[in-house]
């Protein structure tokens, strides 16, 4: 059984943490790269936990190019990287601003895909997916992708294979071909789908401070600790992996899944990374965190 990934809009996240302003009023911070999106993020969580899954994506130019090697550093297997490249265009680039009261994120757009070569990369790791294999669907795509471009990867797999932590529009669409399918989303876009009376049999809806599960008609509700935040960025990405570790590789209920996945994804703030969290520290929180049930 393998754990695929997609990341079709990798980027270089670059981080600016403000730490103070001096007395001429000049803000001091420190700045650190590293590999941005969903699907990048979800893999580096993934790898932290002993894991070794197979990334989907798409890159461009220099900076893509400079994104592989990142990649090729943290996977375990590089073989287990399947990279589109295009030598047109740049991959973006994001800027992340951090201070003591916000976050701003200044978010830039990847080119276009080369559509004939991207159907043929699809085809391909269509190949190589078993039935028994786990597709993790993450983050938005290029202009001129589509929920329906990928097809060829989720009509090999049964609909709870497939673990669905898009953006925006993209889950509406998800919906339409995987209704049976693993959502996880945050309060916003759990408004949107069910304002358009869309609720999967399983939609995982997360909060800094609440994790909600509608699973088959169950109602759990896991509250979580409030802790003053170094970085949030990621930390529902970690989220995202841990559950799928919890439940496909530990096979764990889904109690334990959530209550072990919201306390990772809490530690996950308390540092600079998406995959620099302690495990010891996941384990304190985890003390504090209260499960309610009802059906």
């Amino acid at each position: 059984m393998n754990i695929w990934i997609t990341g079709f809009n990798l980027s270089i996240d670059t981080v600016v943490k403000i730490e103070n302003r001096d007395k001429y009023e000049r803000l001091h911070a420190k700045q650190w790269k590293s590999i941005g999106s969903k699907g990048a993020n979800v893999m580096r969580s993934l790898v932290a936990l002993g894991q070794c899954p197979h990334l989907i994506g798409l890159t461009w130019g220099s900076t893509g190019l400079f994104i592989r090697q990142l990649l090729q550093k943290t996977c375990l297997n590089p073989l287990h990287l399947h990279i589109l490249h295009h030598t047109y265009g740049e991959s973006r680039i994001n800027i992340i601003k951090i201070d003591e009261n916000s976050e701003v994120l200044i978010s830039a757009e990847s080119p276009k895909t080369n559509k004939e070569l991207f159907e043929k990369h699809i085809k391909h790791i269509a190949s190589l997916i078993s039935r028994e294999d786990i597709l993790v669907l993450t983050g938005s795509f290029p202009k001129g992708l589509e929920i329906k471009d990928l097809i060829p990867l989720f009509s090999k797999l049964p609909e709870k294979h497939i673990w669905i932590d898009l953006k925006g529009p993209y889950l509406i669409d998800a919906y339409k071909y995987i209704p049976n399918g693993i959502f996880k989303v945050n309060h916003i876009e759990s408004h949107d789908l069910t304002s358009r009376g869309i609720l999967p049999n399983t939609l995982i809806v997360t909060s800094a401070t609440r994790t909600i599960a509608y699973i088959n008609g169950r109602h759990l509700v896991v509250n979580i600790p409030e802790v003053k935040p170094v970085n949030t960025i990621g930390a529902g990405d970690v989220f995202m992996a841990s559950l799928i570790y919890e439940k496909v590789i530990l096979s764990q209920d889904w109690e334990i899944a959530l209550k072990n996945s919201a306390a990772r994804a809490t530690a996950s703030t308390q540092t600079l990374g998406v995959s620099e969290w302690d495990e010891n520290t996941a384990m304190k929180t985890l003390k504090s965190i209260t499960v309610f049930r009802s059906s």
